[in-house]
């Protein structure tokens, strides 16, 4: 059976915004022409590693991400990535995945469980200190 969906995985990700490989950013170009499903997870690595290893403000990762989510050939969780990148940019002291974990949980009906009492401070509509 032939497979006929094309997912992208964080190293994809990074090589289209960044450029650094302009041959890999091309092959990654063409296969977004095609349409791409991007999964999350790929996403939060995505994030974690402009950051850490790049050593990008939230800003550069907010535009980095904007490029990929914005483009309408990427099938992806769109609307919840919009509403975390977002919160990324205002809540400074928060990362990128307790926000995501944060307003999945809220989605679902429930609160992001934790010890890190700072961050239930930060949010509390959707985070719960775990006593």
């Amino acid at each position: 059976m032939a497979k006929s969906i094309n997912f992208l995985n964080t190293n994809c990700l990074l090589r289209y915004v960044l450029g650094d490989n302009q041959t890999q950013a091309e092959k990654v170009e063409a296969l977004i022409r095609q349409g791409v499903q991007i999964e999350t997870a790929a996403f939060l690595e995505f994030v974690w590693v402009l950051q850490s290893f790049y050593k990008m403000s939230r800003q550069q990762v907010h535009d980095r991400l904007k490029i990929i989510t914005d483009d309408k050939r990427v099938n992806c969780e769109k609307v919840l990535l919009d509403e975390v990148a977002a919160l990324y940019l205002s809540q400074k002291q928060v990362s990128f995945l307790d926000i995501y974990l944060s307003l999945v949980a809220e989605q679902k009906g429930g609160y992001l469980r934790t010890f890190d009492e700072p961050l239930s401070k930060k949010m509390p509509q959707q985070v719960q200190l775990v006593t």
